[in-house]
């Protein structure tokens, strides 16, 4: 029966137009790269191998230009591992589900029926494909509920290191149950009764697997490299900062020597041990540096180039650069940028300012020449300077000055002093004329006496 075996679809592929802001994800060994769009995508194993971990949906910042797969503990963006599955040694489903009855039904009757109905709905494939067989059925009729407890196996009898043969069996039955119609046949010739109502319980999935391997989400495998056997020997561990392991049926092993390290989890040989004054941990805070790339707090080596991303409205200085090595004194800091587009033309207009230059977003410490109106020029302390004046940004404020009309002033300053030169000759004329009176008169005075004398 084809319709037993699973459909078949092309992977969707990232085209090279498509790939966004941050750039292709890196491949993994024994799987692909599966992209809902130039900004979210996932990985996906090549049939026989398994996804360690929990799949992620990994998103793009088109700020950063990062996949969120660059962690702290992944500063390189490294994929996640697809592992080889191994053959169980047994796997088998049980399932759990209820009929409503005011009888009791012969078990033998009703295991088959129930059997034939869920086949009918599609829902049940591992059997038609010989993958499983349905065993084990009880049941037990309930008086005062009107209910059929049934109870079944599914067990794996082929390809058992796929558990999607009885997983997706078990998610087929749970999303058919309702519309399962169980015929079952009266002794009597020609006669049959039809049962409906059914629901579904629980659906649970037991694996059994081989010495020396391990059952993650019920598959079979051996620690992959990076990871180590977990103390109770039943699972797998990411290997701690210090320590590595190959992989398969081993714990992680310590790098040997105070003064070793790694520089991140899940080392996978003995090479991987370092000096520790070989590992630089990035620095950076996000409200003074702004987005590390790799994020602050990752360790990698003292000359790997960081990459600082600053929040909109913001960058580094005027020619200073955004990428650097991790071991930099001093990582630059981000500053708010001087948006010349804000000033409007009224602006403009009352400073007598032209509007000759580039209105557009200029960096911290970035200098702009500013040009007065013809006739106009910038003063400094009663001084004029010249026609051209440098400002510069400072940390998102910027005085754009005002000009002043030169030749009014002149003006001015001629008019005041021909006033004041008239003020002076006026006053000496007065002088003069006072002083001549006061001299004839004094002559006068002089004269008389002398008169008087003779």
């Amino acid at each position: 029966d084809i319709n037993a075996y699973p459909e078949c679809k092309e992977r969707p592929a990232a085209a090279a137009a498509d790939v966004g802001n941050c750039g292709n994800l890196k491949e993994t060994d024994h799987g692909a790269v599966m992209y809902h769009n130039s900004n979210t995508a996932y990985y996906a194993c090549d049939y026989g191998f398994t996804l360690i971990g929990q799949q992620q949906t990994y998103t793009c910042d088109q700020l950063t230009g990062a996949w969120s797969i660059v962690t702290i503990d992944n500063p390189n963006g490294t994929p996640p591992k697809c592992q080889e599955l191994l053959t169980a040694e047994t796997r088998q489903a049980n399932v759990k589900m209820a009929l409503p009855s005011l009888t009791a039904i012969d078990c033998t009757v009703l295991g088959e029926a129930l059997q034939k109905s869920i086949e009918d709905e599609n829902a049940l494939r591992c059997t038609i494909s010989n993958s499983c067989t349905f065993r084990d059925f009880t049941c037990d009729h309930d008086s005062q509920s009107n209910e059929i407890s049934m109870e079944f196996v599914l067990n794996q009898n082929y390809n058992l290191m796929d558990k999607n043969i009885l997983d997706d069996d078990v998610k087929r039955i749970e999303a058919a149950a309702p519309n399962f119609e169980i015929v079952i046949n009266a002794k009597k010739k020609r006669s049959a009764v039809t049962l409906s109502g059914v629901t579904f319980d629980s659906g649970s999935i037991e694996t059994s697997c081989p010495d020396r391997t391990v059952k993650v989400n019920n598959e079979c495998i051996t620690c992959p490299p990076g990871q180590g056997l977990n103390d109770d020997e039943t699972g797998c561990d990411v290997c701690p900062i210090g320590s590595w392991s190959p992989g398969g049926y081993v714990p992680c092993n310590t790098c040997l020597g105070t003064h070793t390290t790694t520089r991140g989890k899940g080392s996978t040989n003995v090479f991987s041990c370092v000096p520790t004054e070989t590992v630089c941990v990035v620095k950076g805070e996000r409200d003074l540096n702004g987005d590390m790339i790799p994020p602050t707090g990752s360790r990698i080596t003292p000359n790997t180039t960081v990459t600082a991303v600053c929040p909109e409205g913001k960058n580094q200085a005027f020619r200073v650069g955004n990428r650097f090595q991790c071991d930099a004194d001093v990582y630059p800091a981000c500053f708010h940028m001087c948006n010349l587009a804000e000033f409007n033309e009224t602006d403009f207009a009352t400073r007598f300012i032209e509007q000759d230059f580039e209105r557009r977003w200029y960096f911290h410490n970035e200098a702009i020449v500013i040009n007065c109106l013809e006739k106009y020029e910038y003063k400094y302390e009663n001084s004029f300077i010249s026609r051209s004046h440098v400002v510069t940004c400072d940390n998102g404020k910027i005085d754009m000055g005002r000009c002043h009309r030169k030749n009014n002033e002149i003006v001015m300053i001629a008019a005041i002093g021909s006033v004041c030169v008239a003020l002076a000759v006026s006053l000496l004329v007065i002088l003069c004329i006072f002083l001549r009176k006061q001299t004839k008169k004094k002559r006068k005075m002089l004269e008389q006496k002398k008169k008087e004398l003779m």
